[in-house]
């Protein structure tokens, strides 16, 4: 999650083979070769050198969350990583696991998924966005058990929790409100993705968890942020730990274990603790998720986001991909169970927006065809590449397009001149929690529950599988010619209340219940007075030149795991020395190739 949402991308790792595109790469546009499939999907890199086992660099490398160690010295999951038996291809059993995992459900029953149901509001989508901005009090909750708002952040210096805008603060018990009169939670979620961006929070949460005297200063101010504005909770939002990349620092791994060892000696009795966690193993390594889950209630596990425009930097190229794929995400949970972690205490992340590309060949619109660059971007997010749940709602609504429902992927596409969307909606949401609790996942979150709402209800959508909030797109399952919708201009007429904005801030603004996120409408009505708003969207189909952003698609690899002094290192980027000395083993990273992708969320 991050605090601008649309710049996050998780990046893409998936461990073990997998053939989801194997249909759509026999057309003849968007071919992909079987070689650079597999090393797309995370099999291995030829180019780089052993990581684990007794021909890593130290001679005994371990594979973090006790993943397998393959014969040549890789981590990973799949048949290629944990077979045993033939010399030539046998797993290093003293370095990693040699099981081959695969969980299903008997034990938990039919609907473990359904019980826990967590929304995030981001606090932009009150005014960033040019259209289709919603107030906390306009958010539909009906079905969510837990409300989470997106994001505020640590003081550098004195580890104080803090607003990231002043504006937000104003919206804090507003948005507490909402639970304080209905049968759910609401928490603040710290951090996001941009928070550990180069700049002055970057290091931020490792000083912070770097040693005991930095940790209870921001467990102090944590406990009196909550009872200030009523929080019940809080979800951290490291992103991430240890990798390098990300401005973290190797002993975050176990430094991170003991902030919530604190947290939850200190508040946990008051308070809910959660923490969100990467999908792709390349960031998921350095979490010791057996060592973290008996200090959280629950994890929250960032499903979405697999692909995007950034894959045209890595080996898996200009491919079209869905970002909420089943079959891809299938194989990244993995881990999970080579750690041992138990699922009731994770949620499954599900998308209330799209991603989508610009196609090379307007003839050639299906998973696994080539892409030129993003797709255009919508009216209200106006982010190339992406299209909120409500915008795309509307462009079906407004237009002659059917949807296509992709059953394997358990996802939808949409596609109009020269441009593919791939998300999801109630149908496939549906789907997905059926599946997710076939692996005993013990609740569902979305992000972001902002990204959805409806006139109807006045308020943006909270659970999308069994309330009328969240509606089918339509069902298209047979192969479909292109349906182009025409280009020009649509209108939908849309009733708003205004609302009296919090104290301090200027005027009034339209809340647009069936909006999305964006700047407030300044309007001199009075407070209360309905008034129809009419947004007028142009559908035009441009080239678009590739936009390239800095992207890696890597196997999960180790370096030796040195012991280091936790809190107390020379280097110009470690943590500020702190009282005392605790020593842990770690696990360094090594690049392989290719660079590193953003985040999003």
């Amino acid at each position: 999650m991050t605090h601008q949402n649309f710049e996050r991308l998780s990046k893409p790792l998936l461990l073990g083979s997998s053939n989801h595109l194997t249909e759509a790469s026999k057309l003849k546009s968007g071919k992909i070769p079987k070689l650079r499939m597999r090393r797309a999907l995370g099999t291995r890199s030829d180019d780089a050198g052993a990581t684990c086992g007794k021909s890593s660099p130290s001679g005994s490398a371990t594979c973090p969350l006790n993943v397998c160690c393959s014969s040549s010295g890789y981590c990973g999951t799949g048949s290629d990583f944990c077979s045993l038996g033939h010399s030539a291809t046998s797993c290093q059993e003293d370095y990693g696991s040699c099981r081959m995992i695969s969980r299903s459900s008997s034990s938990c029953g039919a609907d473990s998924a359904m019980g826990r149901s967590i929304g995030y509001f981001q606090l932009d989508s009150v005014q960033a966005r040019e259209c289709g901005n919603i107030r906390p009090d306009t958010i539909g909750v009906d079905g969510l058990t837990h409300l989470f708002l997106a994001f505020a952040g640590v003081d550098s210096m004195s580890f104080a929790v803090s607003a990231l805008d002043p504006a937000h603060e104003l919206l804090y018990r507003e948005f507490t409100a909402l639970g304080s009169s209905k049968k759910f939670e609401t928490w603040i979620a710290l951090g996001g993705w941009a928070f550990t961006d180069p700049g002055p929070t970057e290091k931020t949460w490792s000083k912070l968890a770097s040693c005991p005297d930095n940790r209870k200063k921001f467990i102090t101010s944590l406990k009196q942020f909550l009872a200030k504005y009523g929080f019940k909770g809080v979800d951290i939002d490291w992103e991430y730990p240890g990798a390098p990349e990300r401005n973290g620092d190797p002993r975050d791994t176990q430094n991170f274990v003991a902030l919530l060892r604190e947290m939850h000696a200190e508040i946990g009795q008051e308070y809910g603790i959660s923490v969100a966690l990467p999908a792709s193993y390349w960031y998921l390594r350095w979490f010791d998720l057996r060592a973290m889950e008996e200090y959280v209630d629950f994890f929250g596990l960032m499903t979405y986001d697999l692909h995007g425009t950034w894959d045209s930097e890595g080996d898996f190229g200009n491919v079209i991909a869905g970002h909420t794929d089943i079959a891809e995400v299938q194989n990244m949970i993995l881990p999970l169970w080579y750690a041992g972690v138990d699922p009731a205490k994770i949620n499954f992340g599900l998308a209330y927006y799209g991603r989508g590309y610009t196609l090379s060949n307007p003839s050639c619109h299906a998973v696994g065809c080539s892409w030129k660059g993003p797709s255009d971007e919508g009216p209200c997010s106006k982010t190339k590449g992406v299209m909120t749940l409500h915008e795309i709602e509307n462009l079906i609504l407004h237009t002659r397009l059917r949807p296509q429902l992709l059953q394997k992927e358990m996802m939808k596409e949409l596609t109009f001149n020269n441009q593919w969307i791939g998300y999801d909606d109630a149908d496939t949401i549906k789907m997905k929690k059926k599946w997710a609790s076939q692996y005993c996942f013990g609740g569902t979150m979305i992000w972001s529950v902002d990204q959805y709402s409806s006139s109807r209800e006045g308020g943006a959508s909270s659970n999308p599988e069994g309330h009328s909030y969240l509606k089918s797109t339509g069902i298209t399952t047979a192969k479909k010619s292109l349906v182009n919708p025409p280009t020009g201009v649509y209108s939908t007429r849309i009733a708003s209340t205004l609302q009296s904005r919090p104290r301090g801030s200027m005027g009034t603004s339209i809340v647009n219940p069936g909006g999305t996120k964006g700047a407030a409408v300044r309007n001199s009505a009075p407070t209360g007075q309905e008034q129809t708003v009419t947004i007028t969207i142009t559908l035009t189909a441009p080239t678009i030149a590739a936009t390239k952003t800095d992207s890696k698609i890597l196997l999960g690899t180790t370096a030796p795991a040195p012991t280091v002094n936790v809190g107390n290192g020379s280097d110009p980027g470690a943590p500020e020395p702190c009282t005392g000395s605790e020593s842990y083993p770690v696990s360094a990273t090594r690049a392989i190739d290719g660079k590193i992708v953003p985040g999003n969320r």
